[in-house]
């Protein structure tokens, strides 16, 4: 499959071109969503895009709270624990590969946080414009701030490795914006969340297609990765040169 067949019209130049122009909304119009928001952006967005983050001839598109679910979140009171856990904060998190980085294993903690359990993947709620989404590690007792919304994914229709990148595109990052409501902490509510629209192959033919995107996105970033690397070890290099001079 080539890239040219996995493009799709991004849909937040939909958004630019409204930027000079005036927009109006009835109140009767704002209460048909669940939060009655006074928010221009948020409802130029549902407007404009009808919740979709593209446009794609080829392959339709889904709303996400047709394939994810809330799991049903087990909290951990602040306190000693039962046994030692894996604690993630969003700093442990590489917001842009969507990888955990870092690992404390704790048996006590200082506020409550959630064990992520049978959750697929974790979505942050809090500054979702930054990324952060990653995919849950069963095998290990991961817990973490309640910021994070744990999501089932329906594995018949969605691959969760897709979804990730999905959600760590620039077109999502980007769009989440209109969507995050709060000056000091923006957040994005799981409703909102669940109402974008995704393309998606759901057919078994096409959840493979859903597999070559994955690995077709894995392996430039693997080549990425590589070249970070290089450039770091030139870098070591460099260093290494300018102190010898300097002895």
């Amino acid at each position: 499959m080539s890239e040219e067949e996995l493009s799709c019209f991004y849909n937040k130049e939909l958004i630019d071109k409204r930027k000079t122009q005036v927009f109006s909304k009835k109140a009767s119009e704002i209460s048909k969503r669940k939060f009655l928001r006074l928010d221009p952006k948020y409802y130029v967005f549902w407007d404009k895009t009808k919740g979709k983050l593209f446009e794609s001839e080829k392959i339709d598109c889904v709303k996400l709270g047709q394939i994810i679910k809330l799991t049903k979140d087990k909290i951990l009171k602040k306190g000693d624990l039962d046994k030692e856990y894996i604690l993630i904060d969003k700093e442990d998190v590489d917001s842009k590969n969507g990888i955990i980085i870092n690992e404390n294993q704790v048996s006590k903690i200082d506020s409550d946080k959630v064990l992520f359990g049978e959750a697929d993947i974790l979505i942050p709620k809090l500054r979702p414009y930054l990324g952060g989404t990653f995919l849950n590690q069963k095998d290990k007792d991961l817990m973490g701030t309640p910021e994070f919304l744990p999501y089932s994914v329906d594995g018949k229709k969605l691959q969760k490795e897709y979804l990730k990148y999905i959600l760590l595109s620039k077109d999502f990052l980007n769009l989440v914006s209109y969507l995050s409501s709060g000056k000091e902490h923006p957040r994005i509510s799981s409703y909102d969340l669940e109402s974008i629209e995704i393309p998606l192959p759901i057919n078994d033919e096409k959840l493979t297609k859903q597999r070559k995107v994955i690995d077709l996105i894995e392996k430039k970033l693997g080549d990425l990765n590589e070249k970070r690397k290089l450039i770091e070890n030139n870098r070591m290099k460099i260093e290494n040169i300018i102190h010898q001079s300097l002895k």
